[in-house]
């Protein structure tokens, strides 16, 4: 069940890391 919860959390922490270099990279331009 941790694993579970832990890697759900790894995942979203990822999908919002990867939105925010896109946001920023946006920003840049």
């Amino acid at each position: 069940m941790m694993m579970l919860v832990s890697f759900l959390a790894g995942g979203f922490i990822g999908v919002m890391g990867m939105a925010l270099l896109v946001a920023a990279r946006i920003n840049e331009n």
